[in-house]
This record gives C-alpha cells, sequence and structure tokens, in this order.
C-alpha cells in the first residue's frame, strides 16, 4: 500500500484512532534540511521501543560539470554541454560555483548531454561560462 500523507497511531484501546496529514511537511526531500523532525520537535518522554529502524538511501548527485570549450558567446550562450545530463531535468535551477547567476533548464538532451536553459533567471545577472566549471542543481518543483 503507498503513502497517502497520512499519518496514524493509535492512543490507546479506549479512544479514536488518530489521523494527521504531514504530507506538507515531508513533501520537500532535502540532504540539508529536516523538515519532519523540526516540525515534531523533541519528544515529551524517552522511547522505550527495543526496536529503532529507519530508511537510509543514498542522494544521487547533484553537480555536475560543464564540458563545452565551444561558446560562441560564454556570456549568452543558452545551450552546453555537461558531462552528465542525466542529473538534470526541466524545470531546474541552475547555478555555477563562485556565481550569482541562476539559470532554468528548459531541456536537456540526454544523447548529446546538452542543456538548454534560460540565462539570468530570476533577474539574476548573466556570466560567463567556461568548460569545466562546477554546477550545482536543485529541482524546481
Amino acid at each position: 500500500m503507498s503513502f497517502t500523507g497520512k499519518a496514524t497511531y493509535s492512543s490507546g484501546s479506549t479512544l479514536p484512532e488518530n489521523a494527521e496529514d504531514v504530507s506538507e511537511i515531508i513533501g520537500l526531500v532535502s540532504p540539508y534540511e529536516t523538515a519532519l523532525l523540526d516540525h515534531l520537535g523533541d519528544p515529551q518522554r524517552n522511547a522505550t521501543s527495543t526496536i529503532h529502524e529507519w530508511l537510509e538511501d543514498t542522494l544521487l548527485p547533484n553537480t555536475d560539470l560543464i564540458n563545452d570549450a565551444t561558446y560562441t558567446d560564454p556570456a549568452t550562450d543558452t545551450q552546453f554541454v555537461v558531462d552528465n545530463s542525466d542529473r538534470f531535468r526541466a524545470g531546474d535551477q541552475i547555478q555555477t560555483d563562485g556565481s550569482s547567476e541562476v539559470m532554468l533548464v528548459t531541456s536537456v538532451d540526454t544523447g548529446t548531454n546538452t542543456l538548454t536553459v534560460v540565462r539570468g533567471y530570476g533577474s539574476t545577472v548573466s556570466e560567463e561560462l567556461d568548460d569545466n566549471m562546477l554546477h550545482a542543481h536543485s529541482h524546481s518543483g
């Protein structure tokens, strides 16, 4: 059975079951934020269970290198090649290390590892791109 966004727990044999919708709290998965734990806060009492379980998963890499030394104009080009285009998808917002420019990925060609982007996204200023420049990306939705 798939997760419905409703967390249920028993409050004893004489009280009805309680349910709380936590889907908005856990909807954004980020390796740097603990939204669910922050929302739950400190426990009122210590855990007494002898079995403690959790899932561990490896996050996909969120960085890649530009692999394109053939820019027509590195300050305005809207297409460039990266090493691993499968790490990107349309709608990602990307930013190079040390740059304040944000770019919006509009399409990804996995055959040629080419990203098509909107430069200067969100009123940021376009900056020159270099071969082997590191990119970080985040999913916008």
